[in-house]
């Protein structure tokens, strides 16, 4: 990677590691789905001054209902169970292991054999910090943010094939598939009382947490990640990502004081440990451009 897309990759760690943060704040008094909602919803106005990417709505539609509603419905739902900030970016960070995955089945993207490696290592980590959780980590927590890392793995590979797209023309029209199903699912899952209710209870520290979500966390962030993602390989990309596990565990250490690593069980000690080993194994930077995507960086 060039130093000036190190530099970008890393500017997208700090944002996304706050990020968690940031979410953790906003949720309070608020449904997860409806936050969800509403912080898509307000992406959507951009479609008037951000031009359409040259990508064909069946392509688009991907990027938005598997980056944007699958992987931030579930983590949001995941961080209302009561899954930890710090913790919730940790687990998260599996969408390195299904992106390589995925990309290896619909785009022969083969990872190497230390790749394989670190992956394995990594899986084994998720199965224990799920099988010897402490009290303070529910399993429904670690299994929605679970699912929506292979959300978001899925879309990596969806946003591949806006190949000679914008990176924030992707993300801010792919936004139009986002609010209505999270909307209809908060209307069937949470309820129209309980949705009342979080409108009424929409403070400042949900209006903050939509702002900086809304403008750095995607506007900023997801238009250096999926130029990224098309300008180099899947497997690079998630690397640099991957930092994002101590990005957002320090933060929320400092700042929510529950995500700090003396108050974790010895598993899920043990499986930052492992996570960090695995995703910082050698053989991972790939820099070969598979196609050229144009960045508005």
């Amino acid at each position: 990677m060039t130093p000036r897309h190190i530099a970008l990759a890393l500017l997208v760690v700090l944002i996304w590691g706050v990020n968690f943060v940031v979410i953790h704040e906003g949720l309070e008094g608020v449904p997860p789905l409806l936050f969800a909602a509403i912080r898509f919803s307000c992406i959507v106005p951009f479609v008037a001054v951000v031009p359409r990417p040259k990508v064909a709505w069946r392509d688009l539609a991907p990027v938005g209902l598997l980056m944007s509603a699958g992987q931030f419905g579930f983590l949001y739902s995941a961080m209302a169970a009561g899954l930890a900030s710090g913790m919730a970016s940790l687990i998260l960070q599996a969408q390195a292991l299904f992106t390589v995955v995925f990309a290896a089945a619909l785009l022969k993207e083969r990872p190497k054999a230390i790749q394989l490696v670190g992956m394995g290592v990594a899986l084994a980590g998720l199965v224990l910090v799920a099988s010897g959780r402490s009290g303070a980590t529910p399993l429904v927590g670690v299994m929605l943010c679970l699912a929506g890392a292979l959300s978001w793995g899925a879309g990596n590979v969806a946003a591949r094939r806006g190949a000679g797209a914008s990176g924030l023309g992707l993300t801010v029209w792919g936004s139009l598939f986002v609010p209505l199903p999270l909307f209809a699912l908060s209307f069937l899952i949470e309820g129209p009382n309980r949705m009342v209710e979080g409108l009424h209870h929409f403070g400042g520290a949900a209006v903050a947490s939509t702002a900086y979500t809304v403008v750095l966390a995607s506007l900023v962030g997801y238009t250096i990640w999926n130029g990224l993602m098309g300008h180099y390989r899947l497997r690079t990309s998630h690397r640099s990502l991957c930092s994002c596990r101590s990005s957002a565990s320090s933060p929320g250490g400092c700042f929510s004081g529950r995500c700090r690593l003396s108050r974790r069980s010895p598993e899920e000690r043990c499986f930052c440990s492992v996570l960090r080993s695995s995703s910082s194994a050698p053989g991972i930077w790939d820099e070969r451009p598979a196609f050229r995507f144009r960045c508005d960086w």
